[in-house]
């Protein structure tokens, strides 16, 4: 692992909802609520960042219990505070290491259990925002990712499925121009430098 500045809380904006999946899919294994009354629900929370989505699992969940679940598993970072499009004041946060340690988890089926882990990363994969770290990489190269964007807010957490090897990307960024165009140069260098024997 090689971060830099990965563990700081910074404004998670739509990354928060990889732990709100979390917590409905542990409810879910746990028979507190029935995960296919949601139908696509956490799909689409995922990977078109619905945000109307977002907010019904988190009525279903409960804020309280989607904090719980995010201490309890080490997400130390990881703090809901209010519901999305809800400007209450407060701010969602993450870090680049709580995603880069929840994306490795979907990827060993280690994510709430294997099932949820598979549903996941499916809507990881199918993600429709794929304009930062994706759009670093060649087209043909498999990405899993989810974004997060405010006005003063761009961030991407991604699982990249190079020729060399499958690896993590986590980049969170605030309060610079040209955020996007940095996450893509960022996401090209690191892709180049683990394929370099691709060249």
């Amino acid at each position: 692992v090689i971060g830099i500045g990965d563990d700081e809380k910074m404004i998670a904006a739509s990354l928060i909802k990889l732990f709100i999946a979390g917590e409905f899919f542990t409810l879910g294994e746990q028979g507190e609520l029935d995960v296919d009354d949601y139908y696509n629900k956490p799909d689409l929370m995922i990977s078109i960042s619905d945000n109307g989505a977002a907010n019904s699992l988190i009525s279903a969940c409960t804020m309280e219990k989607i904090n719980e679940f995010a201490k309890e598993k080490g997400y130390e970072e990881t703090e809901l505070n209010r519901r999305m499009l809800d400007w209450n004041g407060t701010e969602n946060y993450t870090s680049a290491r709580d995603c880069g340690k929840m994306l490795e988890e979907v990827l060993k089926g280690e994510y709430v259990s294997e099932e949820a882990s598979e549903r996941i990363l499916e809507a990881l994969r199918d993600q429709q925002r794929t304009s930062k770290i994706p759009a670093g990489v060649p087209k043909e190269v498999e990405t899993a990712n989810k974004t997060g964007e405010l006005d003063n807010v761009d961030n991407d957490a991604a699982i990249v499925g190079s020729p060399e090897c499958t690896y993590i990307l986590c980049i969170m960024s605030s309060n610079t121009g040209g955020r996007i165009a940095e996450i893509r140069k960022l996401s090209s260098m690191v892709y180049k430098s683990i394929n370099a024997s691709e060249d």
